[in-house]
Formats: C-alpha cells, sequence, structure tokens
C-alpha cells in the first residue's frame, strides 16, 4: 500500500504521452530519407526508450492502472510504448495476451509491434504461444519470431497451410529461418490471389534462395499487377541487365511508377538515367523519387541549383475528372526529398558525361 502511494501518476502519465508521441516519431524516422540510423539511435529513439523505462518505474500499481488501460484505449504509439513497459515484467506477456485477444485491429497491431521489437519474452515462451487457442496471439507470435528470426518449429508447417491470410503470411515471413521443409508451401503461396500473401511469399522465396522466385517476380512485373511493386526491387537487386527494360517499362504503369522509379535507383545502371530525367517531369513525386534514384545512380545530389520550386505549392487545383481517387493524400516519406528542376539536372548530367567522355 506504501509503494502505491509514492507512485507519481503524473509523472507516469507525462511518459506515457512523450512516449506515444515518441514512438510515432521514431516509426517515421526510421524510414526518414534525411536521417542515419545513428542519427536516429541518438535521437527519438534514446528519448523513447528513457520514457518506456520510466513507465515501468511504476511496477505493479502502474501496470495495473495506467498501462492496461493504454493497451485497451490509448492511440497506437501509446499502446505500443505501453506493451513494450509491460513486457519487461514476469507476467507482462500474460498481459498483452490479454489485449490481443480483446484489442481493436489498430491496437493489436501496436501491440505487435512492441512484442517483436521486445527483449522480454524468450524464445520459448514464443513458440510456446503457437499452441494458443486465438488466432491473433498466434499471429502476433508468427510476427515476433519472424522479426527476430527465430525458428517456430515444426508447428510453422500447419500455418503455411492454412487458408486464414493473417496467419498464412506471418508464417512466410518466419519462413526463411525454418529448419522445415517449406518449398512446396512458400512456392504454392507465390500464386495467391491475396496480395499481401503473395508479396510476403516472394519475399521469403529468394531469401530462400528457391528458383521459382525471380521466373514469377519477372511474370509480375510484364503484368503490371499490383503485387509487382515489391519485386521490382527485387529484380533490380538481382543485377541481371536483362530485367533493366522491365524496370523501366513499369515506370509507365501508373500503380507501379513509384515502385519502378525506387528499382532503378538500386539498379545502378547509367544507361536508365534519361527515363529518370523524363520521370523528373512529371508529377512531384515521381520527380522526388527520380531525383533519388538520379542521385544513388551518379552520386550526384539534388541540391543547390538543381531543386525546383515546390510544385505541390504552385500546382493549379487538379478537376474532379482527373483527379487520382485511389491516391494516398497522406505524404510518404519521399515528400522529404528535394524537389529536382529537370532542366538543372540534365544540364548537371551532360556536363559530368563529358568530362568523363561517356557517351
Amino acid at each position: 500500500m506504501g509503494a502505491e502511494r509514492q507512485v507519481l501518476w503524473d509523472v507516469l502519465e507525462e511518459h506515457l504521452d512523450e512516449a506515444g508521441f515518441l514512438w510515432q516519431r521514431w516509426e517515421l524516422a526510421l524510414v526518414s530519407p534525411q536521417l542515419l540510423a545513428r542519427q536516429v539511435d541518438e535521437g527519438d529513439e534514446a528519448r523513447l526508450l528513457a520514457h518506456v523505462e520510466g513507465l515501468a518505474v511504476g511496477g505493479s500499481a502502474a501496470a495495473d492502472g495506467l498501462l492496461e488501460a493504454a493497451l485497451r484505449e490509448g492511440e497506437a504509439g501509446e499502446v505500443s510504448a505501453a506493451a513494450l513497459a509491460l513486457l519487461a515484467r514476469p507476467d507482462g506477456l500474460a498481459r498483452l495476451r490479454a489485449a490481443l485477444v480483446d484489442g481493436e485491429a489498430e491496437r493489436r497491431e501496436a501491440a505487435t509491434r512492441a512484442l517483436a521489437l521486445s527483449r522480454g519474452p524468450a524464445e520459448r515462451a514464443l513458440v510456446a504461444l503457437l499452441d494458443d487457442g486465438d488466432p491473433a496471439v498466434v499471429a502476433a507470435a508468427l510476427e515476433a519470431l519472424a522479426f527476430r528470426r527465430l525458428d517456430p518449429g515444426p508447428i510453422l508447417l500447419r500455418f503455411l497451410a492454412s487458408e486464414d491470410a493473417a496467419l498464412a503470411a506471418p508464417a512466410l515471413r518466419a519462413a526463411p529461418s525454418s529448419s522445415q521443409p517449406v518449398r512446396a508451401l512458400v512456392e504454392r503461396a507465390m500464386g495467391a490471389r491475396d496480395g499481401a500473401l503473395k508479396r510476403s511469399a516472394l519475399e521469403a522465396a529468394l531469401r530462400l534462395g528457391f528458383r521459382a522466385a525471380l521466373p514469377e517476380c519477372r511474370r509480375l512485373v510484364e503484368a503490371g499487377d499490383p503485387c509487382a511493386d515489391r519485386a521490382l526491387a527485387m529484380l533490380a537487386q538481382g543485377g541481371d541487365p536483362a530485367d533493366v527494360p522491365r524496370l523501366t517499362r513499369a515506370v509507365e504503369v501508373k500503380s507501379l511508377r513509384a515502385s519502378a522509379l525506387i528499382a532503378l535507383g538500386y539498379c545502378g545502371r547509367a544507361g536508365v538515367v534519361d527515363v529518370l530525367l523524363a520521370a523528373m517531369e512529371g508529377d512531384a513525386r515521381s520527380a522526388r523519387l527520380a531525383g533519388e534514384a538520379f542521385s544513388a545512380i551518379t552520386g550526384v545530389p539534388i541540391a543547390g541549383e538543381l531543386v525546383a520550386e515546390d510544385r505541390e505549392q504552385a500546382d493549379e487545383p487538379v478537376s474532379f475528372e482527373d483527379e487520382d481517387l485511389d491516391l494516398d493524400l497522406l505524404p510518404g516519406p519521399e515528400a522529404e526529398l528535394p524537389l529536382p528542376d529537370p532542366s538543372a539536372v540534365a544540364r548537371a548530367w551532360s556536363a559530368r558525361k563529358a568530362a568523363s567522355g561517356t557517351r
């Protein structure tokens, strides 16, 4: 009782508010094109972990009250922070299980993220969750095992064969760490109708070195399949010159344009620069991505006189008939990239080629 009276609830609530805010900032920082891993580690991540440690200091009283309430009612960042603090406790996994069973989808996802990142539950505890009767708990355990690259054991085959995509997809992500005979089940999933399942299967097949993966990636790209977004990056990183024309043609497919421009940066071939220069004349998002790919290939940064006025502010309003109703209105990480001036970039590239004697 005395210990509970010593809990400084206003301080704990401040820790939770700050941790929830910083968790969201940290997730954005992880995909920022402007930040190095060291900057993220020493910045938002260090501050976030300090607040999570502050939450853990509250002991059982904080766990019973503030943290469990956050799991049930908090925003995503608060859920993740509260879950991470709870998982430092011996009974943390049991508390988190209740939140996974009863929570809404967004909160379950946030709790799963914390479970994957936590150093708390041992491998055997995560594997034991695979026998749980609740699919949400099993899916979270599979995600955590996949993230930590731990072998789930023989039970993985059951989930790879599951008709439930919510179980099969994380099982596929765990497959590369498995010692089980997973080839047939992974290759079967490459033909799935569910997009998330197909993407997870392709990535697993490539990590496992299955020969069927690259031909399937090529087929998806040639067909303009929406699931080809990840396949483009895989082909680019594969380094086969024969795949470069596929990547450049995909730039003309509206649903694949952004992924294709990113992939061209991975391929590292000067022969695609003309395609990137043309893409810089398009919409601001495509131009930013094309500029980043150009810099990755040529080593020429989009800076100084190569940066254009922000067309997202200057463009005329789009008519209803021309508006893309499927467009994600929230800016992605590419919004942080500089907007290239196509003419200036073209001149810089011509000068670079002339100086090096390149045609």
